[in-house]
């Protein structure tokens, strides 16, 4: 097995010059960049129906350890409750 040869790494602008110009370029955000408002509203509804029609009981089973979760965490951090029951 032939040895790879290491490369130093290209150098880098400070953060904050970045950061900035990363700001500048940036366009507003898509959820897959390519793909059309109208495919995308699609693939979306399509995950909707699926889960809808999932009957594993998967989501029953584990929403009331999620909410316990939720409402400990929160309490840690001096928030509300999410959930009144």
């Amino acid at each position: 097995m032939k040895k790879r040869k290491s490369v130093a790494p290209a150098p880098t602008k400070p953060t904050s010059v970045v950061r900035r110009a990363s700001k500048a370029k940036r366009k507003p955000s898509t959820m897959s960049g390519s793909k059309s408002g109208a495919v995308k509203t699609r693939v979306v509804l399509k995950l909707l129906d699926d889960w809808m029609k999932d009957e594993s009981g998967y989501d029953e089973a584990t929403w009331p350890a999620l909410k316990q979760a939720l409402d400990r965490e929160r309490k840690k951090v001096g928030a509300r409750s999410l959930f009144d029951e």
